[in-house]
């Protein structure tokens, strides 16, 4: 069932045949906790990041990095370094046709089910992503944005949902 869930959700990409999965790994393989005196990503991985999206298709780009969540951040620890270069490689300032499913398994990954997320840090960041997707669809706007929090969003909240019902406890955040 994993299996076919995964390969529902490459969406045909050739991840492979381009070294968009190599590539990803170069960025994303680097575990960056954001703490002050430990070593950034350097100008290499974003010279590299800036390249990859300059010269693919966005959502090629967003396919093969979000893959690389999902196959190859095994603990919260993992998922939060990921969002973290994520940031740093711009992600964000491009578009998603629908982020909830992501936003949702990002959620799903770092927080208990009902439960914020409890480093102030780790939330804003989250939070900053999900301003950004949803800003962009309309869905946060200059109005709602005060009061928006990602990890308290009904629809992110139950896009976790699906996600933990089709895949089980989160690793490393919900007991097995």
């Amino acid at each position: 069932m994993r299996e076919n869930f995964h390969k529902e959700q490459q969406n045909g990409t050739t991840d492979n045949s381009n070294g968009l999965k190599e590539i990803a790994q170069f960025l994303f393989g680097f575990r960056y906790t954001g703490e002050i005196g430990t070593p950034e990503p350097g100008e290499d991985r974003k010279n590299t990041a800036a390249k990859e999206i300059e010269t693919h298709p966005w959502k090629d780009v967003f396919d093969s990095w979000y893959r690389f969540l999902r196959e190859d951040c095994p603990t919260p620890d993992d998922v939060w370094s990921w969002e973290r270069l994520f940031w740093i490689y711009g992600g964000q300032d491009f578009p998603l046709r629908n982020p909830y499913p992501f936003l949702g398994y990002l959620l799903y990954r770092t927080a208990l089910p009902g439960r914020p997320i409890e480093d102030p840090t780790d939330q804003g960041l989250f939070d900053s992503i999900a301003m950004e997707f949803l800003t962009r669809i309309g869905d946060v706007t200059l109005d709602t944005m005060d009061d928006f929090g990602a990890d308290t969003d009904p629809r992110i909240i139950a896009q976790a949902d699906v996600w933990r019902n089709r895949l089980g406890p989160a690793h490393g955040i919900e007991r097995e």
